[in-house]
């Protein structure tokens, strides 16, 4: 909202100032989340991407590495609710950078 300057007294300002470094700080935050969904999703690829051309041992034939599983087991237990997670995330600072209304 603009306040012509005879009308604007400092409450006005600190806010859009608030308002404004909030709206910055959603920004910085939708990248981290951009690039930690991406980092995510390309683990989960090239560990189904190793097993399928033979790079790595899966006993159990489920696109994980055994060596991989042994280490990072609840990494890929929860990879639905992981994803899920992100998504929900990603969509709630898309929702407040960019509002319908």
């Amino acid at each position: 909202m603009f306040f012509p300057p005879s009308r604007v007294n400092n409450n006005q300002l600190a806010k859009n100032d608030y308002l404004l470094s909030n709206l910055e700080t959603m920004g910085e935050l939708f990248v981290t989340i951009i690039f930690i969904t991406a980092l995510v999703l390309a683990v989960y690829w090239y560990a189904g991407y190793a097993v399928r051309e033979g790079g790595a041992i899966d006993e159990n034939q489920n696109y994980i590495p055994d060596s991989w599983e042994e280490k990072a087991g609840w990494f890929f237990k929860g990879r639905n609710l992981i994803i899920l997670g992100l998504g929900i995330l990603l969509g709630y600072v898309l929702g407040y950078l960019l509002p319908l209304a």
